[in-house]
């Protein structure tokens, strides 16, 4: 509740204050109707009201940077063999840089982070359009960091591919005994809220496969994507495995990526490990090394600690030291799903 009030004095749009003086409205009036991280539902309709909140601290080597990082508004709702989903996020809401040249801001614009439907089929299909998280990997499927293990993204998931698609999405599931899901990806438009928290592409081609194998899944992608303003194509294809080893739940993924109008490749990997102890409490360790287009070679570690007193809210803390001492940095966030 704290969380929302705080949004509404930050002095939002008036269409966008009213959705939030409703959200308040419903908990208040609601109250024991309604269970933090699962949203409000409208009587007996198949509509869902939620949201979700994220503020950020970190230091680096130059001054210590605060901000209310992401605020959204979540839609959502199921009714026979249909499903949808919009996501209205603003970004970087309130900032506190105390420093000249980075002075206080806020912003108070809301964009389409997310807007989409599917349909599924009888035999374990799925037909999804609009706009939604890139097939590609595990982490780009984790959008909300409430949900995710870690507050900093591995680079992989931020310089490599499209996070979002505009199109269609169609997949098959239990194919076989040994193809889990296969699915394909298409979008020969712009993106839906252009440029929002993603690549700025009019064209993305892409295809997924999971392969179970005992307590492993392996997923394999791969694509191509064309940079709105440069009308280039751009080649990627990614590896990705989750298993389990002792106490630890591991992740490694690669991507390699291929421009072809600047002749040039870039690559990363990462491999992280998560050890969920006495039900709240998860230890994180995450190795990387690539060669992004946004910083060339890289190499960083990562240690983090994050506490769930509860399944929607999270308490992060996180060390990430990189090849550049320069890029070294503490993140600390704390995250609730509405």
């Amino acid at each position: 509740m704290g969380g929302l009030i705080l949004v509404k004095a930050i002095g939002y749009n008036v269409a966008m204050n009213r959705l939030m003086l409703l959200m308040m409205v419903v908990v208040l009036v609601w109250g024991d109707e309604y269970v933090v991280g699962e949203g409000w539902q409208f009587g007996d309709s198949p509509i869902v009201l939620g949201g979700y909140l994220s503020s950020l601290y970190a230091q680096d080597h130059t001054h210590p940077f605060a901000s209310v990082d992401d605020v959204a508004l979540l839609g959502y709702g199921e009714f026979d063999h249909f499903d949808f989903l919009t996501e209205l996020e603003a970004t970087n809401v309130v900032q506190n840089r105390p420093t000249a040249f980075s002075p206080n801001r806020t912003n108070s614009a809301f964009r389409i982070e997310r807007m989409y439907g599917d349909y599924y089929g009888h035999e374990g299909d799925r037909l999804r359009w609009g706009k939604f998280n890139s097939d590609v990997g595990f982490w780009n499927q984790m959008a909300i960091n409430v949900l995710r293990d870690t507050t900093a993204n591995p680079r992989l998931a931020t310089d490599f591919f499209p996070k979002l698609t505009t199109g269609i999405h169609y997949e098959q599931s239990n194919l076989s005994p040994s193809i889990a899901r296969i699915s394909w990806t298409l979008q020969h438009t712009d993106d839906l809220d252009n440029g929002n928290n993603n690549m700025n592409v009019d064209r993305h081609y892409a295809m997924a496969m999971d392969l179970p194998s005992g307590e492993n899944v392996y997923r394999f992608s791969g694509g191509y994507f064309q940079y709105d303003e440069q009308k280039s194509p751009v080649w990627y294809a990614t590896a990705s495995l989750k298993t389990r080893v002792q106490w630890w739940d591991v992740l490694m993924e690669s991507v390699g990526r291929y421009d072809v109008r600047l002749s040039q490749t870039y690559y990363d990997g990462y491999v992280q490990g998560v050890w969920h102890f006495n039900g709240q409490h998860s230890l994180i360790l995450r190795s990387e090394v690539g060669k992004s287009p946004q910083v060339g070679h890289d190499e960083s570690a990562l240690i983090g600690y994050t506490y769930r007193p509860w399944k929607s809210v999270a308490l992060k803390g996180e060390f990430e030291g990189h090849l550049v001492a320069l890029r070294n940095r503490w993140l600390f966030s704390l995250s609730i799903l509405f």
